[in-house]
């Protein structure tokens, strides 16, 4: 499927799925509700050894906890702890079969189990200066730093290296962004969509995107590109300008390449973004979030989006994989969130949702092979 096609089917899906009634729905646009409400999953950052920890590897293992736990920074990390005298299990010990070079202590960083994503995103030896790299980088607190200030997404150009190339997509992406700015309006706001409080006095959001430019060959950058060139299949193979439009927590909605960063698929992305958005589905949303460090929490206006109120929690089994080998440092619990599309049915809400869901993925293949016979003719 072209880019367009992508990105045809997955917006259609969203639509129908947030428009779907009152109690999935509400009048909070995506991206102000997945600032609040959204937290990013945890990457995993396996830390192989042999024998305790000890002088400057012990330090920064400590400082990668303290940054997980939101101590010194806050960083949606966890970080596991793997002996290999200590009889890893099977799986831990395929992933470190799969290091080429590798000098003990040595970082393997993964994304978030929840995604399923094979391989690995970065690896290398544990330094403090590696470990630095992997939370943080000038590049992802930029992103973090426009999007607590107002802005509803930031575009992220991650150039090819063609200069021509990379400057026509930039020069297109940024006109585009300016009239999307002036055109796209937010619904109104229902006051029970509000927290307390703020019923009768709702706050004006407003509709601002940016660009930024981001270089492949950046060494400050190189586990974010990495990340993102990750995120989807093919990406990596590509030496085309791409766009990543960013938003929330530091959330990836999609990928445009090439051709695909089209004034169709730009708009189709920003009438998203700015719409109604699902209070209690996150992960039936497309996306995925980045690995960053940022206080999400320093909202300027402060919290004014009210929580969707879930389903009774108890007597769910707990289906997440587990191994007895490796150590997790001990890491905020809100890290942990509970993943709706891992732990099966939380009653008749979501099992409507996913339902609905099949029938729109009908729906959009059949506009999509309609949109297709029609560009043929």
């Amino acid at each position: 499927m072209n880019a367009s096609g992508r990105i045809a089917a997955g917006l259609v899906l969203c639509a129908l799925v947030l428009g779907a009634g009152r109690i999935e729905a509400c009048s909070v646009p995506v991206f102000r509700y997945a600032l609040e409400r959204w937290p990013p999953a945890p990457y995993e950052l396996y830390v192989f050894h042999r024998g305790p920890l000890e002088g400057d590897a012990r330090k920064v293992a400590d400082w990668i906890s303290t940054c997980a736990a939101g101590i010194d920074v806050v960083s949606n990390v966890e970080s596991l702890l793997v002996d290999l005298d200590g009889k890893p299990d099977a799986a831990v010990l395929d992933l470190w079969g799969k290091q080429t070079q590798a000098t003990l202590p040595w970082m393997v960083l993964k994304y978030p189990g929840f995604y399923q994503f094979p391989g690995q995103v970065w690896s290398g030896p544990l330094t403090a200066a590696n470990a630095k790299a992997l939370l943080d980088s000038p590049a992802r607190r930029e992103i973090g730093k426009r999007i607590l200030s107002g802005h509803t997404a930031v575009w992220v150009l991650l150039e090819g290296g063609d200069r021509a190339r990379d400057d026509a997509a930039a020069g297109l992406v940024g006109a585009e962004l300016l009239k999307m700015k002036a055109a796209l309006k937010v619904s109104e706001l229902l006051p029970e969509d509000l927290m307390e409080g703020m019923e009768e006095d709702a706050p004006d959001v407003k509709v601002d995107f940016s660009l930024l430019r981001l270089s492949r060959k950046d060494p400050a950058e190189r586990v974010l590109v990495e990340m993102l060139l990750g995120s989807e299949a093919g990406l990596r193979g590509s030496d085309e300008p791409i766009v990543f439009p960013v938003f929330g927590q530091g959330r990836a909605l999609c990928s445009l390449v090439g051709k695909g960063i089209s004034t169709e698929n730009l708009n189709d992305i920003g009438q998203f973004l700015v719409g109604p958005c699902s209070c209690i589905v996150k992960d039936q949303n497309p996306g995925i979030d980045l690995l960053m460090s940022a206080d999400w929490t320093a909202l300027p206006e402060g919290r004014w989006v009210k929580p969707p109120e879930l389903p009774p929690l108890t007597g769910i089994p707990d289906l997440a994989p587990k191994t007895t080998t490796p150590q997790r440092d001990s890491g905020p619990v809100g890290w942990r969130w509970l993943s709706w599309g891992q732990h099966g049915s939380l009653g008749r809400g979501v099992l409507a949702v996913g339902v609905l869901a099949l029938v729109v993925v009908l729906v959009a293949t059949v506009l999509i092979k309609r949109r297709r016979r029609s560009e043929e003719t």
